[in-house]
């Protein structure tokens, strides 16, 4: 053998070598360790095209339901002076709204405080105490709400805290059905008009979404000082708007 063919011979028997070593290592890993795990995710994304219209509807409601909240302040030099004369103007006025025929579950205490009255600033001395309560009373029969201002007046009260005019929730619901029932006509209407003028084929509705701007939210007067008088209180409810949008989603096809 010449000396370049023995040359030649060693470097192949070192390769090989080399070789068999990694893979014993390669393999030695692979028993200890385990199979190197694989995993494959496919994520598979649906885009749909949709036509969006959006229609109003629009009623005008008459308040069917008056909240008005009865105010009564008491000062007295004692405490107990002080609640048995709220107590009194109290049942008073509870009585009186009773002749009146207003349920008694439409009336209700919501507030009910006593507190100490001091003297001029910066003197800590107790002048008195006070009673401030009030009195919320529902009224379905508007005719009588007058006289309910009137005749809180005259037994004692001498504050409205707020009149404020609502519908109940059966009346506000159909209100609300009819306005839905016209924003849903116009949007089909603008939908059918809009896809004729663009050449857009349009599918089945996928979806609906309703927001409602103006739900009859119950309209305040504020508050008002009562004085007694012999004129009687002249309130008008007025009407308000409740307003739905409906936005409707057709596929395209």
């Amino acid at each position: 053998m010449k000396i370049s063919e023995k040359i030649l011979s060693s470097s192949l028997t070192t390769v090989f070598a080399s070789v068999g070593a990694t893979f014993v290592v390669a393999y030695a890993f692979f028993k200890l360790a385990g199979p190197v795990p694989i995993s494959v995710s496919q994520t598979t994304v649906e885009k749909k095209n949709t036509f969006d219209v959006s229609g109003e509807g629009l009623v005008t409601a008459v308040p069917n339901l008056a909240e008005i909240n009865l105010g009564i302040r008491i000062e007295k030099m004692t405490v107990a002076e002080a609640q048995k004369e709220a107590n009194r103007v109290i049942n008073t006025i509870q009585d009186e709204l009773k002749v009146l025929k207003i349920d008694e579950k439409d009336i209700k205490t919501l507030s009910y405080q006593v507190y100490p009255n001091y003297g001029p600033l910066g003197e800590r001395r107790v002048t008195g105490y006070v009673v401030d309560t009030s009195l919320r009373v529902k009224v379905k029969d508007f005719d009588k709400i007058n006289q309910v201002i009137d005749l809180g007046s005259k037994n004692g009260a001498n504050q409205i805290g707020s009149l404020s005019f609502s519908l109940d929730e059966e009346d506000l619901e159909k209100e609300k059905n009819k306005a839905r029932e016209e924003a849903v006509a116009k949007a089909k209407e603008k939908a059918k008009n809009l896809a004729n003028i663009s050449g857009v084929r349009l599918g089945k509705i996928i979806s609906v979404q309703e927001d409602l701007p103006s739900a009859f939210a119950p309209r305040s007067l504020g508050g008002i000082t009562l004085e007694a008088k012999d004129e009687e209180t002249q309130i008008m409810p007025g009407s308000q708007e409740i307003k739905v949008i409906i936005t409707l989603s057709y596929e395209i096809i």
